[in-house]
């Protein structure tokens, strides 16, 4: 499928992520690719879509001291090769990744600072793999409630955050396997997850 394209500086199909999203899905299309650049926050509701950037420092999404970076409420959503970031030292309200849809599939991604949480995953079914989080003001990877079950996380990375690297909160049957390297211990208050990580100090 050809993609429609997003870019910053005017020379792709749309401005904004946003646009390029909501316009494909019109035409029953579900393949956005966004080109390097520093995009303002964006939230992509659609389920099915996939959205690719340039690579995970290229393509920026950046929520600033005001929204989250990138929010993914659609079901079914892949996102690859891109990043996002708010702004450290804000008030602890928002984060660069925040999926509320099921069956997430983030591959490549990276947080590049936080003011809250780096990657906050909180549906059922996420994958999150070939990641990192730097920077977070609070917790690298959160799994926040019951509904975050049946996850996996693997080859991804945590790095220089406040809080704890890796968060489950409540959830189950989640996966973080090989290999996962953590600036601090993991913490698993959810029920039959599985944890092999590296801590390492970086």
């Amino acid at each position: 499928e050809q993609p429609a394209v997003v870019d910053s500086t005017g020379f792709g199909d749309f401005w904004t992520l946003n646009d390029g999203v909501a316009a494909v899905n019109n035409v029953g299309r579900n393949f956005v690719r966004v080109l390097r650049g520093t995009y303002p926050a964006a939230t992509v509701s659609q389920a099915g879509m996939v959205v690719e950037g340039a690579g995970d420092t290229l393509t920026v999404f950046d929520g600033l001291a005001a929204a989250a970076g990138l929010t993914v409420s659609g079901a079914d959503v892949t996102v690859r090769d891109l990043g996002a970031r708010t702004t450290p030292g804000g008030g602890s309200a928002f984060d660069p990744f925040v999926v509320t849809g099921a069956r997430f599939n983030g591959n490549f991604l990276r947080a590049l600072g936080s003011d809250d949480d780096c990657f906050v995953l909180s549906a059922a079914n996420p994958i999150l793999t070939d990641s990192r989080a730097h920077r977070c003001d609070d917790d690298g990877i959160y799994l926040p409630g019951g509904a975050a079950d049946n996850g996996v996380i693997s080859s991804s990375s945590v790095q220089n955050q406040s809080g704890t690297s890796l968060e489950i909160l409540s959830g189950a049957n989640n996966n973080a396997i090989g290999p996962v390297r953590l600036d601090g211990a993991a913490v698993d208050a959810g029920t039959n997850n599985v944890i092999v990580a590296e801590e390492t100090a970086f």
